[in-house]
């Protein structure tokens, strides 16, 4: 867990009067719960092994650790008005969760 001031300095990076915006995560008792954080929709190049390059689909949402603690696999993210499903995530150990998306389609 991020010390004091850690946390405080994530809540105004995440914020959507900075560099984030704010979705919804519809979590398990069906309640939608407002959380500030980054989404990116970034497609990652690939090459198959015969020259054939693929886009790769690697949706995101970065926000503090602190306000999806109880993040499960298959969770539905609203960004957007789009609705995304929590693939897996990762935290990085400095109070920071990196959530991987795929449509909820």
């Amino acid at each position: 867990m991020p010390m004091a001031c850690l946390e405080t300095d994530l809540d105004v990076i995440f914020s959507s009067s900075e560099f984030g915006e704010e979705i919804l995560a519809v979590l398990n008792n069906y309640t939608d719960k407002p959380i500030a954080g980054i989404f990116d929709d970034e497609h990652i190049d690939a090459q198959n092994g015969e020259g054939i390059t693929v886009l790769i689909p690697e949706t995101t949402f970065t926000c503090a650790s602190s306000k999806l603690q109880d993040i499960a696999e298959g969770q539905i993210l609203t960004v957007r008005n789009t609705d995304y499903k929590v693939r897996m995530w990762k935290h990085d150990g400095s109070g920071v969760t990196v959530i991987y998306l795929e449509d909820a389609c």
